[in-house]
């Protein structure tokens, strides 16, 4: 069976990871942390893994649902990727994420199709990443994950890329490590936002979080969700519905929403439930599998668990990704010193930037409370570093996030960052829902009071992985905006009656859900809180504390903002240009001459406009939808033939003499028409191929 969440493998049975990392700890409590989530994955062995999900429970609507209908299905639209198969690994969580990521961005790029293995393999590629549980690549392969592991990965630009730079189940690969290195980083399209939302434990919000799916399967966007699959007890072969009894935690599977029917009838479940109405979900085990490899849940389902919509935007949006946090960032942090008082709390990271002048645009965080209000200053210059406020201060964005999940801010005003300076990014957050707002690394320990051994209890991180990738002078937080601490050595130490609630919480999580007759599962839950009761008998349970979840995005000065990026649009559609500073914009079209903007511009054929303001170009390249016939159609104008063979050529000519090419970003990948990442005479070749056995129908 298939595994859904994340797991660390122990060289014991439960879910505890011994550091060989002895340290002294200086323990300070300057601040409250939210409680941790305990939660079990489904591998084939019991595990009880710590998890903070804090995201849990919250959403707020953007909308209303009431006037959609009773049944939807975006299979009926023609704009849903082909159904893939995950052939045996557990790379389900990779392809319910990918789906949802795809269905945002296939108006723009038809033929999308991204790289699962990408985004399965760099979750675990250790350092400052996840660490594997071993080498292997099966192991690697059928760790399992969540929507929290694919947004931490892609928030920092390893991935997605296109399925023909790491195509599934290409082990060859992997066998060259200067290529698995080169690859991690590649990223074809970078993460903007990502949705993520979830049931209360009563699902008293089941009304909400079901009109909130509905809202975004009607906008195009499928939705990743998570479930318990067993086809022995739970699936119906003759309706291809499914419908578990099992609470959340024993969600094993991941697919995507991509449709609903209200009156879908109770009876064609195999467990009946009390009413009508069913999700029409995208599966990732091939296409012979259900309805050509979709399937129906029932909304009653009460499995149904991590809901999540990620949105791309085109990697050449932004240029440079400031960021210290590489790990998922599984509690919240409040500022305050007790858990009662929520004034809103400050967080600030510093960064150095060492590269050319910079732009900033935007910054992006996680918001883990509906309705949150934030207020964002850039502070220019440093002169210290220790001192997040010792620069010259930005104008101020404000605004407030709906939602829960992980955003891309834009900043109302660019602040210019000279080369090798330092600045810091400064947020306020408040949330009325919650004190706990500062999304942070966290690892949950024990270290044992007469050893100093420290034995790490963390799914996603270590408290060796945390202290050694944190440094001096990076992450701060501060209850008032004035007085600032620095996260680095910082630790949250638990009270001996925290510790109890602990394992009093740890219990209930062990045993919730396991029904009486389940022998194997009791005898597992026994262990393991035998395991958890020894640990935490020999030492003191703490958190340290890692890098806050805060990067800042930008350009180099001179980048022009695109209203759309590039792709295939509308005929007729209109592409605005602006720039925050007010600058003078010049633009030029399919390299004609460049003229002053004054106006939108408006698409009708084959469309590529290069923009600037300074001495930095930027490109974009639009493709009207009605004459674009798609792979081969190099120069989009509707048809396969002999010209697009003959650009190829020129193309890869000039490329061979180290100069410019005549394709653009965008069409370059049609242009690879073999699919080889390299665009040469082949490409060419099997071009002139299609168009001969086109022209003789």
């Amino acid at each position: 069976m298939l595994k859904k969440s994340i797991s660390v493998f122990l060289a014991v049975v439960m879910g505890i990871l011994p550091v060989n990392n002895s340290k002294n700890l200086s323990f300070n409590k300057k601040f409250t942390l939210s409680a941790p989530h305990f939660s079990r994955s489904d591998s084939g062995e019991t595990e009880v893994i710590p998890a903070v999900n804090p995201l849990k429970n919250q959403v707020n609507l953007y909308g209303s649902a009431d006037e959609l209908p009773e049944k939807f299905d975006l299979r009926e639209s023609g704009k849903l990727p082909a159904i893939r198969n995950q052939t045996g690994y557990g790379t389900c969580w990779a392809h319910s994420a990918i789906a949802s990521a795809e269905s945002g961005i296939i108006n723009s790029k038809p033929e999308i199709d991204l790289s699962e293995f990408h985004t399965a393999y760099y979750t675990y590629s250790g350092g400052e990443q996840i660490a594997p549980i071993s080498d292997n690549l099966d192991d690697i392969m059928n760790m399992g994950g969540t929507i929290y592991a694919v947004t931490n990965l892609w928030s920092q630009w390893i991935g997605p890329v296109f399925e023909k730079r790491l195509q599934y189940g290409d082990r060859d690969f992997f066998d060259n490590s200067d290529d698995v290195a080169n690859m991690k980083y590649a990223s074809d399209y970078h993460l903007k936002n990502a949705y993520m939302f979830d049931f209360d434990e009563d699902k008293t919000n089941s009304a909400e979080i079901n009109s909130l799916i509905k809202q975004f399967v009607y906008s195009g966007k499928a939705v990743d969700m998570s479930f318990c699959a067993d086809n022995d007890k739970y699936y119906s072969m003759n309706y291809s519905s499914s419908n578990s009894n099992k609470k959340p935690k024993f969600a094993n599977h991941s697919v995507a929403v991509v449709g609903w029917d209200d009156n879908f009838p109770a009876d064609n479940f195999r467990i009946k439930p009390e009413n009508n109405g069913a999700w029409l979900v995208k599966n990732s085990w091939g296409d012979e599998y259900g309805e050509n490899g979709y399937m129906w849940i029932s909304y009653e389902d009460k499995s149904l668990c991590e809901f999540a919509v990620y949105e791309l935007e085109n990697a050449e949006n932004y240029t440079y990704n400031f960021h210290h946090d590489t790990f998922p960032a599984l509690q919240s942090l409040s500022a305050s010193d007790d858990a009662e008082t929520n004034n809103g709390s400050y967080m600030a990271n510093v960064f150095h930037n060492d590269d050319s002048a910079v732009q900033l645009e935007a910054i992006s965080t996680y918001i883990n409370a509906p309705d949150t209000e934030y207020e964002i200053t850039v502070y220019t210059n440093l002169a210290d570093k220790s001192d997040v406020t010792s620069g010259t201060p930005s104008a101020v964005t404000r605004g407030e996030c709906s939602m829960t999940g992980y955003f891309s801010i834009p900043l109302d005003d660019y602040a210019i960052i000279e080369p090798d300076t330092n600045f810091s990014v400064v947020v306020k957050l408040y949330s009325a829902n919650s004190p706990f707002v500062i999304p942070i690394e966290t690892s949950l320990s024990v270290v044992d009071d007469d050893t100093d051994e420290i034995t790490s209890l963390g799914s996603f991180t270590t408290f060796e992985g945390i202290v050694e990738n944190i440094g001096e002078n990076e992450s701060f937080y501060s209850e008032n905006g004035t007085d600032w601490f620095d996260v680095y050595n910082d630790t949250y130490v638990y009270t001996d009656e925290e510790e109890e609630m602990l394992l009093d919480e740890i219990e209930y999580e062990l045993y919730d859900g396991i029904e009486p007759d389940e022998t194997e599962e009791l005898e597992n839950a026994a262990t393991a809180l035998e395991i958890y009761k020894d640990v935490f008998s020999k030492g003191t349970a703490f958190v340290v504390m890692g890098n806050i979840s805060l990067k800042a995005l930008g350009n180099p000065v001179g980048e022009v903002d695109f209203s759309q990026d590039s792709g295939v649009v509308p005929d007729g559609t209109e592409i605005e240009l602006s720039a925050k500073n007010g600058a003078d914009i010049y633009y030029s079209v399919n390299g004609s001459e460049f003229v002053p903007y004054t106006e939108p511009i408006e698409i009708n054929g084959f469309t590529e406009i290069t923009a600037k303001w300074g001495d930095v170009s930027s490109t974009r390249t639009y493709v009207p939808e009605n004459n674009f016939a798609g792979y081969g159609d190099v120069n989009a104008d509707g048809f396969v033939d002999a010209s697009d063979a003959s650009k190829v050529l020129e193309h890869y000519a000039l490329l061979s003499t180290n100069k410019n090419g005549v394709i653009s970003r965008f069409m370059d990948d049609y242009a690879d028409f073999n699919h080889d990442c390299i665009t040469d005479a082949s490409d060419a070749s099997a071009i002139l191929a299609l168009y001969s056995e086109l022209s003789t129908k």
